[in-house]
């Protein structure tokens, strides 16, 4: 039966209550679902060079990992998501999303895909931690 959480105090308590490593699996899940959306976003968005087809698109190459905070986070955060092109298109999807001066213009995928999503992402963390919770 679901239980209706208001407040993050309520949600705060809820995930303790379980586990703690049950609970990290079942923060990173929801998150990971909630990322699949912005990564499917951007690479829908991703510019593609049709002259070299030796590479793999860039498109193909966008990941998407969920961490525990590192040191340099926030001490009230609970996870990092982590999405956007592998080591080896880095370059290109800087310049892609911010152009260059040697002519080739902005057509930004990243910041885009994440301020289309976020209300969706927001809501789909939401619902499956409410599955998971209650």
């Amino acid at each position: 039966m679901a239980k209706d959480v208001i407040g993050i105090e309520e949600l705060e308590k809820a995930l303790l209550e379980l586990e703690v490593e049950a609970g990290w699996k079942t923060l990173r899940t929801a998150i990971n679902e909630g990322a699949k959306l912005i990564q499917n976003d951007m690479a829908a968005n991703a510019n593609f060079n049709e002259s070299n087809v030796t590479e793999p698109h860039m498109a193909d190459q966008i990941s998407r990992a969920v961490r525990k905070p590192g040191s340099r986070s926030r001490r009230d955060t609970a996870a990092v998501a982590i999405i956007g092109p592998r080591k080896g298109h880095k370059q290109k999807a800087i310049a892609q999303e911010y152009g260059q001066k040697r002519g080739q213009i902005a057509i930004p995928f990243i910041l885009p895909a994440l301020e289309r999503n976020a209300e969706q992402v927001v809501k789909n963390i939401d619902s499956s931690l409410k599955k998971a919770l209650f």
